[in-house]
């Protein structure tokens, strides 16, 4: 299992985050996955690759900072 924050670009509000964190929650293997609006971080925790995460994150309009 992994654990990974990454910084995220382009949200705009606490509904943008709660998309991400669904979006995220839906991938086979994620365990806990957790999308702070405030700081701009998605913690994601369980059996995915961190290429998984960008992707799903980038395909719903947003930047991963050093993607």
């Amino acid at each position: 299992m992994s654990q990974s924050t990454l910084k995220i670009s382009g949200m705009k509000c606490a509904r943008c985050a709660a998309r991400v964190e669904n979006a995220l929650l839906s991938l086979p293997g994620v365990e806990q996955a957790k999308v702070d609006f405030s700081t701009a971080t998605a913690s994601v925790e369980g059996d995915v690759s961190q290429d998984q995460v960008v992707t799903v994150i980038e395909t719903l309009g947003y930047d991963v900072a050093g993607s």
